[in-house]
């Protein structure tokens, strides 16, 4: 692990975080193919940098606020300011449904279609999330899985949260000597797992966003997609069940997965028919 990179040797010394750099270069991918995209639908271009910087206030905001009250509550209680402004903590949910609003605000207020914004938006989101992903496995912030000695496995005990923090207290710990999970223990690379599927779900975004299809398609296939990454997931993960053995993050995801399968069935067979209603109404 790499927390930190390199520092640059002015005023003391200004630490380069791994976290921090990749996400910057998510912000910046993430805004480099939303500008392509508000170009091919004549948006204004300049648009896209907003869009990005509120959705990067409001994500990460929201996404520290889910990490902190739902996956490390008792940490949080335990070292309230070191675990605010550590680098550990980038949940999707808590960070997506802050954006999403903050989002579709900034439209409405520029008076701009908004479906069809958001489903330009979604394109992008999948490959940010990724590459801010590759900041959580360099960092080594315990977004990591369970323990595992597999081909991939690997060791985060210089990662900023090693695993003797990561999983004490959990039901893995017992398992070890004095409920202590050795720091050189090797586990699942849960965030490059999700770097992987979070590139193949932006290219199955990129392709059928070049396709004649309903209005709150690309939306609806995201939450669909993205709802099942996260659902896998959490089976490598430690997180405390909540419901029918399943975690508060596999909750959501189930509940985001029959959303997007509701609105995308909307999108077909619902939105079309409204539509062509609209236009005969228009001809009499």
């Amino acid at each position: 692990m790499i927390p930190t990179l390199f520092e640059i040797p002015i005023f003391g010394g200004i630490p380069i975080h791994s976290f921090g750099l990749m996400l910057a270069l998510s912000f910046l991918t993430t805004s480099f193919v939303l500008k392509k995209l508000f170009k091919r639908a004549n948006y204004p271009v300049d648009l896209a940098d907003q869009v990005i910087l509120v959705a990067a206030i409001a994500g990460l905001a929201g996404s520290k606020l889910y990490y902190l009250l739902f996956e490390a509550f008792d940490r949080f209680m335990k070292h309230p300011i070191d675990m605010l402004f550590s680098g550990a903590g980038l949940t999707w949910y808590g960070g997506f449904v802050l954006a999403m609003i903050s989002i579709i605000w900034l439209i409405r207020k520029n008076k701009l279609p908004v479906l069809k914004s958001i489903d330009m938006i979604s394109v992008p989101l999948p490959l940010g999330y990724g590459i801010g992903r590759i900041g959580c496995h360099l960092a080594g912030d315990g977004d990591y899985g369970k323990p595992w000695d597999g081909i991939f496995a690997t060791d985060y005990s210089k990662g900023i949260v090693p695993p003797s923090q990561a999983f004490y207290g959990t039901e893995i710990a017992k398992d070890y000597p004095n409920g202590i999970v050795p720091d050189h223990t090797l586990c699942h690379p849960t965030p490059m797992y999700e770097t992987v599927f979070s590139v193949i779900i932006f290219t199955i975004l990129w392709y059928t966003a070049k396709k004649k299809l309903p209005t709150g398609f690309q939306i609806s296939l995201y939450f669909m997609l993205g709802g099942l990454q996260r659902f896998l997931i959490e089976f490598l993960r430690i997180n405390p069940k909540v419901a029918f053995d399943l975690s508060g993050a596999q909750l959501i995801s189930l509940v985001l997965i029959m959303f997007g399968g509701i609105w995308m069935f909307w999108a077909f067979k619902i939105q079309p028919k409204a539509e062509l209603n609209k236009i005969s109404a228009k001809i009499k």
